[in-house]
């Protein structure tokens, strides 16, 4: 009889200590007075770890939530991890901008020893993501980017290509933008022919897309990073497959023996990498540079310049197509706003001698309010994530935000605010125009993030997205295949905001 009683009541205790250690982690922001929506046993985003549903539906219903409550913020748990959402605009301003020294870091979970790829300028915080900012920013100015022009137009005229040879079948845009960018960003970014629009099965084209196709363990374990990094690291759970990392690493480890042992010299992202691997140091015994403010750091290692060349790569191609795709989707839907940016095309190319120009792509202000609204719309990056760095009380609030505290910006949900996006629903590239945008400021608006941190990338995505749209806008008029849903799916297994089996569309060409 002891027994059976004595085990009973160890499995009572134990189950009580389950939940009151449930109760307690879950009570969070109950003690902080800071109101949650309804938490499900594993936290907010258990429909996300399962593949149930996208990451930006399930923060958009959470902002639509707290809104609804005219709250100035939220809390929500990722599994058993607290996190932070900022409702009101001035505290996400305050947050992104003025006092951007309190969220210096965006909290990605890397394993620099086991996985060499994810310690990237994405995923590094502190001082060594500060000075390699400063490092790679000359990377993305605007005559840089000129130098890459003559590129782009290439590889845009090698889509027009495919799409004669196609001869007006259905084409997945998704899959041919994805390709014309990794054409796009090996050549202008590390010397390289990939030749993806020619070859679409080769295999940079197939490493590159192996990111973001995770299996359901994969992303399991990716949503348990920011409650249990440490042990994800003790387990040695990596963000990139083995397989990915050695094809990656040694493309550049050949690139740049080539170009180290034959003395050759490109202005492309490489050669600046290359040059921060040699440069530094007050002498030659020490492998540091010294940054403005008296810290040292080292030189960048053979690891580090393939990470920040890897994040080039998957950054450049997944964004910028997926951009591409949504654009074209809205605009085969909305065939009076697709013939009114072709008119404005082919204005300004008929002013420049028939010829799409560097500078000519200023001139298609109509074009841009299109990619921007596509870009409100379907914010690839629906989630902005933020740690708090130094301890901050809350603007307005009582709310102090203790240093480590994770944070999550909705994107999403500011895009469709109706307090800052009328209709929000509403594919209209007229809210960008000069007479409204003064309506939308960098705070209601964040596509490319915003703040010091926001995507360095930002000026050439934007013309790789221009270039594309304006070379197959100029020669084809495209409508929707009865293969795209309408409204679209997103793809429940991508971490970033993809359609759910790529963007069909018809397409006719036209006459010059």
């Amino acid at each position: 009889m002891d027994i059976p009683l004595t085990f009973g009541t160890l499995v009572v205790v134990i189950l009580f200590l389950c939940y009151f250690l449930y109760k307690r982690r879950f009570s969070f922001w109950l003690y902080r007075e800071v109101l949650t929506p309804p938490v499900p046993f594993l936290g907010n985003f258990v429909n996300v770890a399962l593949q149930k549903e996208t990451l930006a539906l399930t923060m958009l219903k959470i902002y639509k939530f707290l809104k609804s409550k005219n709250v100035v913020h939220g809390g929500i748990y990722n599994f058993f991890c607290p996190f932070y959402v900022p409702v009101d605009i001035n505290v996400i301003k305050s947050i992104m901008q003025t006092d951007f020294e309190h969220f210096t870091d965006r909290g990605i979970y890397l394993n620099e020893k086991d996985d060499p790829l994810s310690s990237n300028l994405f995923s590094q915080g502190g001082q060594k993501w500060k000075l390699l900012r400063s490092k790679l920013t000359p990377t993305f100015t605007p005559s840089k980017i000129k130098v890459m022009f003559e590129t782009l137009l290439h590889c845009t005229e090698e889509m027009n290509v495919i799409l004669r040879k196609s001869r007006r079948k259905p084409l997945n845009i998704k899959d041919i933008s994805a390709r014309y960018l990794t054409d796009v960003i090996g050549s202008c970014a590390f010397g390289i022919e990939c030749n993806s629009l020619k070859e679409p099965n080769n295999d940079f084209q197939k490493k590159g897309s192996a990111f973001f196709e995770r299996t359901f363990v994969e992303n399991v374990m990716l949503y348990f990073s920011d409650s249990l990094p440490s042990l994800l690291k003790l387990m040695r759970v990596r963000v990139n497959r083995p397989d990915v990392s050695e094809f990656f690493m040694g493309l550049i480890r050949d690139a740049i023996t080539l170009r180290e042992g034959n003395n050759i010299h490109r202005k492309d992202f490489l050669q600046l990498l290359i040059e921060l691997k040699h440069s530094g140091g007050s002498n030659n015994d020490v492998n540091v540079e010294v940054g403005d403010d008296g810290s040292e750091y080292e030189k960048l290692t053979f690891e580090e310049i393939c990470a920040q060349s890897y994040l080039f790569f998957i950054a450049g191609f997944e964004t910028s197509s997926a951009t591409i795709s949504f654009c074209l989707y809205s605009l085969a839907i909305h065939e009076d706003i697709q013939d009114k940016v072709r008119k404005e095309i082919n204005e300004v190319i008929n002013r420049n001698d028939g010829k799409l120009t560097y500078d000519s792509l200023a001139e298609m202000d109509y074009l841009e309010n299109v990619i921007n609204e596509t870009l409100r719309l379907y914010p690839i990056s629906s989630v902005l994530s933020r740690t708090c760095t130094k301890d901050y009380k809350v603007p307005g609030t009582n709310l102090l935000l203790k240093k480590g505290q994770k944070l999550y910006i909705p994107v999403m949900g500011i895009h469709y605010d109706e307090e800052f996006h009328p209709e929000p629903e509403k594919f209209d590239p007229e809210r960008f125009s000069e007479a409204y945008k003064g309506n939308i400021t960098s705070s209601t608006f964040m596509p490319f993030g915003d703040g010091p941190r926001n995507c360095i990338g930002l000026r050439l995505g934007m013309i790789q997205v221009k270039v594309a749209l304006a070379t197959l806008l100029h020669k084809h008029k495209f409508k929707l295949n009865e293969k795209s849903k309408c409204p679209l799916e997103f793809d429940v297994k991508h971490p970033l905001l993809s359609p759910k089996g790529g963007v069909w569309l018809d397409y006719d060409e036209i006459d010059d």
